[in-house]
């Protein structure tokens, strides 16, 4: 613990003792944000599948197969502003351009 909080003190020397509570607020930040990527890649694969009357696990294998989960991770800042039903035609539209047949 004790090197710990130097080590702190030591990545963030401008803000001293506050450093520390400064960085596990980053931290919780950080979790709050991968917690709200997850549920919103999670919405999206249960709408696909609603859409295009799959059932959740086809409808993940599929995303995941054509980059589809990969293509929301990196956009999520972006893409998760958007209507909902116009998010998931970017999803569609890209699965399709990385040679997937659901339209």
């Amino acid at each position: 613990p004790k090197q710990q909080s130097a080590l702190l003190n030591k990545d963030l020397p401008l803000f001293g003792k506050s450093g520390k509570i400064l960085f596990l607020c980053k931290k919780v930040i950080s979790m709050s944000n991968i917690r709200d990527k997850v549920e919103f890649i999670a919405a999206m694969i249960d709408a696909f599948a609603q859409r295009n009357s799959l059932n959740k696990q086809q409808a993940y294998r599929y995303i995941r197969r054509f980059h589809g989960i990969d293509f929301l991770e990196q956009h999520y800042e972006a893409i998760h502003t958007l209507d909902f039903k116009e998010a998931l035609s970017y999803l569609t539209l890209y699965c399709q351009r990385q040679g997937g047949a659901i339209a």
